[in-house]
């Protein structure tokens, strides 16, 4: 997984992109063993396919939250002109266009950013492997997310949304203990 630490703001930028690889196997396996992709490849709007998509990307999430050992709040980075880059076999296995899945994905992080208290962060500008920590960029960026990680600390993190999402989507391994782990990983600790 790729991962930049800007300490100077106490952030740990997470490429999204790259933990979506580190899940896809187990995704392509669920896809295939329960008969979701077909000739036309598989069809985003299918309740049961976006099930698995956000069962082991939330999973794959949360677990990083809860499992890291930095000091540094978690914010997860992604650009979806950076899916042209990117060599995920979900294209390919699932017959989609890179278009498709990165709407489906800015879907997902809008959905993400409501019922975590961690930042999902959008960028229009710099790819993942474009960001220099050295640079004024990056200064700019991490200023930019800085702000934005304010805002969100500002806003009281309960659980009804979670609760709604995970029933909405049968998440059942996404019970309140769980989430508040990600919880007190994600807001006391930083």
């Amino acid at each position: 997984m790729n991962i930049i630490n800007v300490d100077k703001y106490n952030i740990d930028l997470i490429d999204l992109i790259s933990l979506i690889s580190e899940c896809e196997i187990f995704i392509l396996r669920d896809l295939d063993k329960f008969g979701l992709v077909d000739s036309t490849g598989a069809n985003f709007k299918k309740r049961d396919v976006k099930i698995v998509f956000y069962f082991y990307i939330l999973k794959h999430v949360c677990d990083y939250i809860i499992d890291t050992k930095s000091k540094n709040k978690c914010v997860f980075f992604y650009n979806k002109r950076c899916l042209d880059e990117s060599e995920l076999a979900i294209f390919d296995r699932c017959d989609t266009s890179k278009w498709r899945f990165g709407q489906f994905l800015l879907t997902l992080i809008n959905k993400l950013n409501n019922i975590l208290p961690t930042l999902f962060y959008l960028s229009d500008d710099l790819c993942f492997g474009e960001i220099d920590i050295n640079t004024g960029e990056c200064e700019d960026l991490a200023s930019s997310i800085k702000s934005k990680l304010v805002t969100k600390s500002n806003k009281l993190f309960t659980f009804e949304k979670s609760k709604k999402f995970v029933k909405q989507f049968d998440l059942t391994y996404l019970d309140e203990q769980y989430f508040n782990q990600v919880k007190i990983k994600s807001l006391v600790y930083k």
